[in-house]
């Protein structure tokens, strides 16, 4: 089944490359999921139907983030990111979620307190960098300061010292 889906993937037949994974056995293969979620998206199918599948690649849970937060319902949108942060720590993920047409100070401290609320458990460079990027849209400049601090040494990268240089520039006001 897994070389037929590819066939038809290859030849734009992405709604047959689903079906014909969606009876395949995904405790012994779980890339098939993952590329079942692909074909899925690739099809124009909706994913937020089908929550557990929407799971299962960082593109779907990007998107399903996106499409909760767009609908204000910010509770859905922490909920997905507590679910999947552990397994991908991906900081678009964050992104996404702090995301907003109009700034709003009310909204960025509550988005910050949801964020913290669901990924504080997972200790990790990569949990501090989105914590701060989270504080930094909230403005709080102290807890962006202390989250950027706790990052190892080992871990900071240009991501690391862009937000850095963020932080400076928005103090210097």
């Amino acid at each position: 089944s897994e070389n037929l889906s590819l066939l038809l993937a290859k030849g734009g037949n992405w709604t047959g490359a689903s079906d014909v994974l969606k009876l395949a056995d995904y405790n012994s293969n779980p890339e098939l999921q993952k590329k079942r979620v692909y074909f899925m998206i690739e099809s124009g199918h909706d994913l937020v139907d089908d929550p557990k599948l929407s799971m299962a690649s960082i593109p779907s849970v990007l998107r399903l983030i996106d499409f909760y937060t767009k609908k204000n319902d910010e509770k859905r949108a922490s909920e997905i990111i507590a679910k999947t942060w552990k397994q991908y720590q991906f900081l678009e993920m964050i992104k996404i979620f702090l995301k907003q047409d109009k700034f709003n100070v009310k909204i960025a401290l509550k988005r910050f307190k949801m964020v913290y609320n669901a990924i504080r458990h997972i200790d990790s460079d990569e949990t501090k960098l989105a914590l701060a990027t989270s504080a930094l849209d909230a403005k709080l400049w102290g807890k962006t300061k202390f989250y950027l601090q706790s990052i190892s040494y080992n871990n900071i990268d240009k991501r690391v010292s862009d937000l850095w240089e963020k932080l400076s520039s928005s103090t210097d006001k």
